[in-house]
């Protein structure tokens, strides 16, 4: 992923959850997004970027583990642009451009064998691994 940015700004445009959107300023002042406040006082994951579906989802996980909530909204913001993009790439000429779809994924994780005695999360992550930006 990519972080360099000439301002706060356009660096807290490629931010993907509200209550991760700020920045400090000066010594007085923070730059947050309009929603920052609100969402982490109701501890509130809401997306407003999305750079990889999959490590979005990840970090919801991350998230919740610390006490935050997810609308239902907001995950299937992350399965719509999981489908526009997969849409987008079957019409791509070269097979390196074209990204995996979710049934691609899911048949990966149905033939994937447990070699090595690696549980259910290590053959995942090891199916995932260059997948997604985490």
């Amino acid at each position: 992923m990519n972080t360099s940015a000439d301002t706060a700004e356009q660096l807290l445009s490629t931010l993907d959850f509200t209550i991760a959107r700020a920045a400090i300023v000066t010594d007085e002042h923070a730059l947050v997004d309009v929603d920052f406040e609100r969402d982490e006082r109701l501890r509130q994951i809401r997306v407003r970027h999305i750079v990889c579906p999959i490590s979005s989802v990840r970090r919801i996980a991350k998230y919740t583990a610390k006490g935050y909530r997810c609308k239902m909204l907001e995950i299937i913001k992350l399965f719509a642009e999981w489908s526009s993009r997969a849409e987008a790439g079957a019409a791509l000429p070269s097979e390196d451009e074209v990204g995996i779809t979710p049934m691609q994924l899911l048949r990966l994780f149905c033939h994937s064998n447990d070699v090595g005695g690696d549980t259910e999360d290590e053959r995942i992550d090891r199916i995932l691994a260059g997948l997604y930006v985490d």
